[in-house]
């Protein structure tokens, strides 16, 4: 089939925008038909072309948050990107809760540092993950993407140690010089709200 060709109408602003139909559409019983379209007033362009427009952005509520947290697993030797790997397969397969105290389990109490493919695979099958969806999740690309990513932010934040905090990919709040965990959170709230302030 053959396609029609629709002109647009544009009069002035403030007068309403709206497609109009110029051309014929063939293919219609009793050979090429006009076809109809009426205009829609667009109330909004006036606002809009003016700066005078509101956006999702611009709704400000009492206690409103304006942060999101990302976790992302620490990285810097060959080891813990092992272990992040185990933390985004347990996230593609949906078993993150699960495994993250399972895995923590493994290395810090019981000296398991779980260092072989084979070794994680049978952590996983013993929390119910089956092995295959564990092989195909393990070397999946969203899983070794996720893992070479995180690697990066590492090394651009110059990340060797934890906790840390990332705020705004501009300023690293790491605990040092005495600084507790609520220190930290203190100084990442003032930088979010310096932050939130140059909008």
């Amino acid at each position: 089939g053959r396609v029609a060709r629709v002109g647009v109408s544009a009069p002035p602003i403030g007068a309403g925008v709206g497609a109009e139909a110029t051309d014929t559409v063939p293919g219609i019983a009793g050979g090429a038909a006009r076809s109809a379209g009426a205009r829609v007033p667009r109330i909004e362009d006036a606002r809009l072309l003016t700066g005078r427009g509101r956006y999702v952005d611009d709704i400000a509520l009492p206690g409103m948050l304006h942060v999101a947290f990302v976790r992302s697993p620490g990285m810097w030797n060959s080891l813990m990107e092992t272990h992040a790997q185990i933390y985004y397969t347990a996230q593609d397969l949906g078993v993150f809760e699960k495994i993250h105290s399972v895995a923590f389990n493994e290395i810090h109490q019981k000296g398991n540092y779980l260092q072989t493919q084979d070794d994680i695979r049978k952590m996983f099958v013993a929390q119910g993950v089956d092995p295959a969806a564990f092989d195909k999740s393990w070397s999946s690309f969203g899983v070794t993407s996720a893992v070479k990513k995180a690697g990066t932010r590492m090394r651009e934040y110059k990340v060797d140690g934890v906790p840390n905090l990332i705020v705004n990919g501009k300023y690293r709040v790491s605990s040092g010089d005495g600084m507790t965990q609520a220190d930290m959170l203190k100084v990442a709230e003032f930088l979010i709200e310096q932050e939130r302030k140059k909008g």
